[in-house]
C-alpha cells in the first residue's frame, strides 16, 4: 500500500488552473478557497479493495471535544503536532 499525504490547498476554482496554456485538473488535495476555514489535513491510501476499507485509528477521545454548535460556528481553534512519518510514493 502506498500512501501521501498533505495539508490541503485551497484555491478559487471559478478561475481555471492554467499552466503551459493548458487546464490543469486539480488534485485530491485541492479545495475550493470558500471551505479555507476547514484547514484540512488529508491521507490517500493508494490500495485496491473489493467493498470498503475501514481504517482503525484507535480513540480521539483525548484530542476530541464535543460542543454546542454555536460554538463552532463561531470559531474553533484547533493545536496539533504531527509526529512520526509516513512512508512516500
Amino acid at each position: 500500500m502506498r500512501a501521501k499525504r498533505a495539508i490541503v490547498k485551497y484555491r478559487d476554482k471559478r478561475i481555471p488552473n492554467i499552466v503551459d496554456n493548458a487546464i490543469v485538473l486539480d488534485d485530491v488535495f485541492t479545495k475550493d478557497i470558500s471551505f479555507k476555514h476547514q484547514e484540512e489535513y488529508r491521507i490517500l491510501l493508494d490500495m485496491e479493495v473489493e467493498d470498503h476499507f475501514i481504517l482503525e485509528i484507535g480513540s480521539i477521545e483525548d484530542i476530541s471535544k464535543v460542543n454546542n454548535y454555536s460554538v463552532i460556528k463561531n470559531g474553533l481553534k484547533v493545536k496539533y503536532e504531527v509526529t512520526g512519518t509516513m512512508p512516500e510514493d
